[in-house]
């Protein structure tokens, strides 16, 4: 009798040559990934760059490569197609890592999303083809069960790696083994790469088997307990602020878009993976809502392009604007189909919605109208505009430094390192021709640009005490006060009870049965010179608060002294955005010290 062990090992290994025979130009490349990841982190000269453009390269070609094995075994196309496409994909998809792509530019990061995003859509409609002869439930059906195995891998392959990861320390410990230094590395590298896609790879077959009848327990579940309440929920709070908008007449604010997106994201593709609930009564409920989704959409459709194209008017496009309202129009179009259907009793979208989405996706990232190919074009022109209104000819830098107003200055700041940030310093060079190739994207780029911020409203500045050797001040009982713009403070000093706060110009010190202040005016104007001193940056150092401004009488409204005041930080400043109503100009925006009292009075 055969021994268990040995046929369940066999089996393994049987699975592992039909996956191989499948799939093998996958399989390679896992176990590729997973030995330049060894490679990579054992030889200096094999850079994190090089090996971020070999993992780029191959979630780019891996979905692709798999689409094609997947109709080949379907026997949609040649074992000679098959093989022709494979070697090109792989073709463009290195050239791309290699050439195309570089790890420091964002914008570059986005085109690669795009793509690869791309092809995972397109490996869902592989089922569709050919298209004149696609079945609704195939196509469900390998949608659903690559979903599902996806994710199963995925959960498995990380307990996988954190038993083995366990197990290899426990051994180590126990056995008082030296660990090798890139072990956990290596481990991660053979479960994720290269373990994990041959598993995936293993159950071609299965993905495009026939579908089973009905509606699997999963799907059910799915309908009814996260997609229905989740939806639901993102959709009363829309339309909740959709009236509000409507009402007051607001401009709808920056986060209405992704809601809207991931709204339609969950609503559209949710409803793919549930296609089986249209023919059953039992989730009569959750196949309506899911035919509905496209009639509900389309009215929140116009908000989120309102809330996204305001922005772009005043920031300009980047390669995550662009991106946002090319997915909002993605679940425009798909509304529109969608609504049309639902009208004409026809059964609700199912391979349009990846195919629209791709289509897009790709749109968004090759050709003059991309993503990246767009923002690099409006904010170099914005760059321009800004140098022109502040009379500055960036191809001929000015010798001194031109002082700008704020406004204008954070413009041409923010527009440059966009370009070096999302495209290289080469943007900023067509702009700019004299920039070295070694600027970088930081705040010291107005030095070179010959720019510096103008007089704005009064920035926050602070002085602290300069004690020189000792500051003479009263004898009596003394409290530590901290207080900020806006608040007030309980302070005991003895048998005193004190509310202590900031008005204007003066610390305020009110006794039950008396009322006193500070005036920190003298001090304050000292001080403002630096709030609105020019200047392209303020790098925060306090300046000396000399004696004579920092010791301060404390005295009632007919002049008594009360007690006195000892500033040991004074902080002014113009008002602060987002702080709500406050009076214009610089004033006193924070104290700290020691409030003395000479003979408590209650």
């Amino acid at each position: 009798m055969p021994n268990p062990l040995s046929r369940t090992l066999r089996a393994y290994a049987a699975d592992a040559r039909a996956a191989f025979s499948a799939a093998p130009v996958e399989v390679a490349l896992g176990v590729f990934l997973a030995v330049m990841l060894s490679i990579q982190v054992r030889n200096e000269g094999f850079t994190e760059d090089d090996f971020a453009r070999i993992a780029a390269s191959v979630a780019l070609a891996f979905p692709l490569v798999f689409g094609l094995s997947v109709l080949r075994a379907r026997g949609v196309v040649s074992a000679a197609a098959r093989w022709a496409g494979t070697l090109g994909i792989l073709i463009a998809s290195a050239a791309f890592g290699y050439l195309a792509l570089d790890t420091d530019r964002e914008a570059e990061g986005w085109r690669w999303f795009l793509l690869a995003a791309a092809a995972v859509l397109l490996l869902t409609m592989t089922p569709s083809l050919p298209w004149r002869t696609r079945d609704r439930r195939a196509s469900w059906a390998f949608a659903w069960r690559l979903a599902v195995r996806v994710v199963g891998i995925g959960l498995y392959s990380a307990a996988l790696y954190a038993v083995l990861a366990g197990a290899v320390a426990a051994v180590i410990s126990l056995f008082d083994l030296g660990r090798p230094e890139h072990l956990y590395t290596d481990l991660a590298g053979a479960v994720f790469f290269a373990f994990a896609p041959w598993i995936l790879v293993g159950g071609i077959h299965r993905l495009f088997a026939p579908a089973e009848p009905g509606v699997p327990l999963a799907v059910s579940r799915l309908g009814r307990w996260l997609y229905t309440p989740v939806l639901v929920i993102y959709l009363l709070i829309l339309y909740a602020y959709a009236a509000k908008v409507l009402a007051t007449g607001e401009l709808p604010r920056n986060l209405v878009s992704p809601l809207v997106i991931a709204a339609g994201l969950i609503g559209l593709l949710g409803a793919v993976l549930l296609e089986p609930a249209h023919d059953d009564d039992e989730h009569r409920g959750v196949s309506l809502l899911a035919r509905a989704v496209p009639a509900l959409l389309l009215p929140l459709v116009p908000l989120a392009a309102w809330a996204l194209t305001a922005r772009l008017g005043e920031y300009g496009w980047t390669e995550f604007r662009y991106v946002r309202l090319a997915a909002v129009a993605a679940i425009g179009i798909l509304a529109v189909l969608g609504t049309i259907r639902l009208v004409r009793r026809r059964p609700p979208l199912l391979t349009t919605v990846p195919a629209v989405f791709a289509a897009v996706l790709l749109l968004s990232a090759v050709g003059p109208w991309s993503a990246p190919a767009v923002s690099r074009r409006d904010q170099t022109a914005r760059l321009r505009a800004a140098f022109r209104e502040a009379r500055v000819d960036p191809k001929n830098l000015p010798r001194d430094t031109v002082t700008v107003d704020s406004a204008l200055f954070e413009r041409i700041s923010s527009g440059a390192r966009y370009l070096v940030d999302a495209h290289g310093i080469g943007a900023l060079q067509a702009v700019v021709p004299s920039l070295p190739d070694s600027t970088r994207a930081t705040y010291a780029m107005a030095a070179a640009l010959r720019i510096r911020g103008g007089c704005s409203a009064g920035r926050l500045v602070s002085a602290d005490l300069a004690w020189q050797g000792g500051v003479p001040v009263i004898g009596g009982a003394a409290h530590e006060v901290h207080l900020v713009e806006g608040d007030s403070l309980a302070v005991s000093i003895g048998a005193v009870g004190l509310r202590v706060w900031l008005d204007g110009d003066r610390l305020v010190a009110a006794a039950p049965a008396w009322r006193a202040a500070a005036d920190l005016s003298a001090a304050r104007r000292a001080l403002e010179p630096r709030s609105v001193e020019c200047d392209a940056e303020w790098r925060g150092t306090p300046t000396p608060l000399p004696p004579a401004q920092a010791v301060l009488a404390v005295r009632d409204s007919a002049g008594a002294l009360m007690g006195q005041l000892l500033v040991t930080q004074l902080s002014v400043g113009g008002p602060q955005p987002g702080k709500g109503p406050s009076p214009p100009g610089i004033r006193v925006r924070g104290v700290r010290g020691l409030l003395v009292l000479p003979q408590p009075r209650p």
